[in-house]
């Protein structure tokens, strides 16, 4: 079996129930920080900083954004965020005004994305750390880790350096699930992301290992979750702090238990019972001990157990015939051409198109995006190992399932570079740049295109 084929096989995975070293530094910075530099009259409040440049390393940096009511006497629970692409800012930005209604400090780096090798993701992660710890006056006890697809496995290996509470995966797991896990999980995926049997397959095992873990699903694909899904994740964590707390904030209790009683109320328990049942049963364990959650206790009740078995058999025989899916797509890789790969992409997005079954629908549409990253995989690991011949074949398959993804003329462009080809990677690398500016993705660069470029001039 070859190396792509290892990374992708997924394990076999049990039914789903209703109920849902690579840092290796020493973690001096996690103690007290009492003695800190709280002069931050450099930063305002309120506002995003997208570039705080760290003290020790001015190559590396992160976006930042301080609530409004920021103090140095007082001590703030502070989220860093590791975006795959590198670009610190758009969690920060995406989650700023929760950061200003709970009052929490957001990070976001600038400086580890999709593709760096350990050693620059360590050095990364340890100098923003220090930083933070040391600029400003956090509560050690309530330092958060957050991270999405890529971004959320090197959010993990940061936990695993760090004293950090909780570790927020949205659309990616955990990088070692088989590594001492010393941090409580969420994991949050759309139901038309394909890293969904991911995140339903870790939070199985972590139950399994009797580690606290959450599993929050959107109607949504692979992308960072909306605000009203991440206030879920805040509320979360403040009622797990206060659970804790001699002295309860009774306005806040109230504040967070109408949000969660508002959107409970606007679930329709007759179309997504199960959502609803999950829903709701974390929340009454949410708010016990800090509120009697009757509302909804109430609703929960309503909720017929024979309507509930039922849609849990119907989601687990999706789930299986998904899983058995990839695995022929993955094989199909070998052995198929660009055409059919180009057939079987309109073969499943019509089922998609036909099918009034809401759990067949985001199934095919996880398959629909499960072929781009088979594609996207097979393809980049061509290209690492040089291998002009089957680089050119993946390239074919991936342009004929996503067409308008830029990574595809991104990788055209290094593999005609790789042959010397300046004209052709120049041309291929101005569609990518075209693409990545029409979505408002970072403009990636390559060392091989940067001379093909040159030479094309």
């Amino acid at each position: 079996m070859c190396e792509v084929q290892k990374k992708i096989k997924m394990k076999k995975i049990m039914y789903l129930p209703v109920l849902m070293m690579f840092f290796i530094v020493a973690c001096s910075g996690s103690g007290d920080n009492s003695e800190q530099n709280n002069s931050v009259s450099e930063f305002k409040t309120g506002i995003v900083n997208k570039n705080v440049k760290c003290s020790k390393d001015s190559t590396i940096s992160y976006a930042l954004y301080l609530p409004s009511n920021y103090s140095g006497d007082k001590k703030f629970p502070v989220i860093f965020s590791f975006d795959p692409h590198a670009v610190g800012s758009q969690p920060v930005e995406l989650y700023k005004d929760l950061a200003e209604n709970f009052g929490v400090i957001l990070v976001g780096s600038n400086s580890t994305e999709n593709g760096m090798g350990p050693e620059d993701i360590k050095k990364a992660g340890d100098a923003i750390y220090t930083d933070v710890i040391s600029r400003f006056s956090i509560e050690t006890s309530r330092i958060y880790a957050l991270g999405f697809s890529g971004g959320a496995k090197v959010a993990s290996l940061f936990a695993s350096a760090f004293k950090i509470n909780t570790v927020i995966g949205c659309g990616g797991g955990i990088a070692d699930v088989n590594a001492k896990i010393n941090y409580d999980f969420i994991g949050i995926a759309g139901t038309r992301d394909f890293n969904f049997l991911e995140l339903i397959s870790l939070n199985q095992n972590l139950s399994a290992k009797k580690i606290s873990n959450e599993f929050i699903m959107f109607e949504g694909k692979h992308e960072w979750p909306g605000t009203e899904v991440m206030k879920q994740v805040f509320i979360l964590l403040d009622n797990k702090e206060m659970v804790k707390s001699t002295q309860k904030d009774e306005a806040k209790i109230k504040s967070n238990y109408s949000y969660i009683k508002s959107v409970s109320d606007s679930i329709n328990i007759n179309s997504e019972p199960l959502e609803s049942y999950v829903f709701m049963q974390r929340f009454i364990q949410s708010f016990s001990g800090l509120i009697d959650p009757l509302e909804l206790k109430s609703r929960i009740a309503e909720i017929s157990t024979e309507n509930l078995q039922d849609i849990q058999m119907k989601l687990n025989t999706c789930l299986v015939e998904e899983i058995k899916l990839q695995q022929d797509y993955v094989k199909a890789f070998q052995t198929e051409n660009a055409d059919w790969w180009k057939s079987e992409l309109e073969r499943v997005k019509k089922l998609e198109g036909q099918t009034s079954d809401r759990f067949k629908s985001q199934m095919y549409s996880r398959l629909i995006s499960y072929m781009s990253i088979v594609a996207y995989s097979y393809s980049n690991n061509a290209l690492k190992n040089k291998d002009l011949v089957n680089a050119q074949k993946f390239l074919l398959i991936y342009k004929a399932v996503d067409p308008e993804n830029p990574d595809v003329y991104f990788f055209y462009a290094k593999l005609s570079a790789m042959k010397n080809e300046n004209e052709k990677a120049a041309m291929f690398y101005s569609q990518a740049v075209e693409l990545w500016k029409a979505k408002k993705m970072k403009i990636q660069k390559d060392p091989l295109i940067d001379q093909a470029l040159e030479k094309s001039e």
